[in-house]
């Protein structure tokens, strides 16, 4: 049987988390990833942090002030 649900992906919820906490417009996260704005929102809307580069990640969690403890938080037990 075929899951219909959405896979949960704790590392997105963070970076959205983050990205409203620190006030950082699509653009600005777009721009430190150095990719346009347009496909920085379809690897937000549509595709999953397991099919992103590594290098995306780690940048954005640098620009939103991500720590290794809250990235880590977020990985183990969903909670940041």
């Amino acid at each position: 049987m075929i899951s219909t649900q959405p896979r949960r992906d704790p590392v997105k919820a963070l970076i959205l988390e983050r990205q409203v906490h620190e006030n950082k417009p699509d653009y600005e996260l777009a721009r430190v990833i150095g990719v346009s704005t347009r496909t920085f929102s379809r690897l937000m809307n549509e595709r999953h942090t397991d099919e992103w580069p590594l290098k995306y990640i780690r940048k954005l969690c640098w620009a939103l002030n991500v720590t290794p403890e809250q990235f880590a938080s977020s990985l183990t037990n969903g909670r940041r």
